[in-house]
């Protein structure tokens, strides 16, 4: 009466039912949704599907950088689960799982704290994700602790307005070693990311009421900035662009490039020891400190002691005053601020005196 074709598949489902079988296509899917519930398989599929998600400002598609992230974060899961003999489910992501990672990320392993904290964040994303495919995922996940280096703790280096005119004045024969001084120049005045440095050709400069710009689109925030040529800038620019070369290479260079400028007062820092594979803190010359990543923290250091933070979040890209402060390890300075506001208040008032007296000044040349 109610449409059921009773057939000899209907039967066998009767009879596992009455005896508490599971039938081969329960298996199956039992199973399916087990290895579905595998976090690596979760990151696997995050990662077929990277063209088409859809981030918070509206974009499609993860960039690679954010891939090489993703890729990164499954190799360290499949590490974990062979060193520790275990799989990592969803559904047992809980409080005890929890310490024994952070356990393995920071005793065993020695991980940065700031990695440590990118592993964690990391994990959140892809339970979240699960989670919206009603994978069952642990409750806990809302309660992971994701850690990074606390400011006091943080040692960044930058390369000042001083030190970098010594490399400008430093010159070689060597064409390899010239062509990273370039880059380097040019990165700490213009404040960008090393890929969006190293990706400079002409068509970025532009000519615009009688000065000179160059503009770009940011690869990883997709932001358009516009960015004023300074004179140093300018020097080195006008003895021809750069060549294009590897971030690691150019890394390799500057180093020698630096040392040879005479950029070796010894400071303390965090420095890759090659053995170990991990950041060793203690006391070195400062030219083995210096990376590509110094460029643009040069570049926010130095001016933020004269221009105002806005205009040079502006050309950087940061979106947040904080995390601006954060990355040159700078607490907020108001009375700064209020100082700069003050300057350009007064610099108002005497443009407005200035304008008001011009007709006074054309009335008396004309009598």
């Amino acid at each position: 009466t109610n449409g059921t074709v009773i057939n000899s598949e209907w039967i066998k489902k009767q009879i596992d039912t009455c005896f508490n079988r599971k039938s081969k296509t329960d298996i199956k899917t039992e199973k399916e949704n087990t290895e579905l519930n595998l976090l690596s398989v979760q990151t696997q599929l995050f990662l077929n599907h990277s063209n088409t998600h859809i981030l918070k400002n509206g974009k499609i598609g993860l960039s690679k950088g954010r891939i090489k992230v993703m890729k990164n974060f499954k190799r360290i899961i499949a590490e974990f689960e062979e060193e520790t003999n275990t799989k990592i489910y969803l559904k047992n992501i809980n409080f005890a799982f929890e310490q024994k990672l952070d356990n393995w990320i920071l005793d065993i392993k020695k991980f940065s704290i700031n990695y440590g904290g990118t592993i964690k964040r990391d994990l959140k994303v892809i339970c979240r994700y699960a989670k919206k495919k009603q994978i069952e995922v642990n409750p806990h996940i809302e309660f992971l602790k994701v850690y990074r280096q606390q400011k006091t703790e943080k040692i960044i280096q930058t390369l000042s307005f001083a030190e970098l005119e010594k490399i400008e004045n430093w010159k070689t024969e060597n064409e390899k070693l010239n062509n990273a001084r370039k880059w380097l120049l040019i990165g700490c005045n213009i404040g960008q990311r090393v890929e969006d440095l190293l990706n400079l050709d002409l068509d970025n400069f532009v000519y615009r009421n009688d000065i000179n710009y160059i503009e770009l689109t940011q690869h990883k925030t997709s932001k358009e900035v516009i960015i004023p040529i300074t004179k140093q800038c300018k020097r080195i620019i006008d003895t021809g662009l750069p060549y294009k070369i590897s971030d690691q290479k150019l890394n390799e260079y500057i180093k020698d490039v630096c040392k040879l400028a005479k950029i070796d007062n010894v400071i303390e820092g965090d420095l890759f020891d090659n053995e170990t594979k991990r950041k060793i803190r203690g006391l070195y010359p400062k030219y083995k400190l210096i990376t590509s990543h110094c460029f643009r923290r040069s570049y926010a250091t130095n001016y933020y002691i004269d221009i105002p933070t806005p205009v040079i979040m502006e050309i950087t890209g940061h979106s947040k005053e904080s995390t601006f402060l954060e990355y040159i390890n700078k607490p907020v300075d108001k009375t700064r601020n209020a100082n700069l506001m003050l300057e350009l208040i007064e610099r108002a008032e005497q443009k407005r005196a200035e304008k008001k007296q011009t007709p006074i000044v054309e009335l008396k040349k004309a009598n």
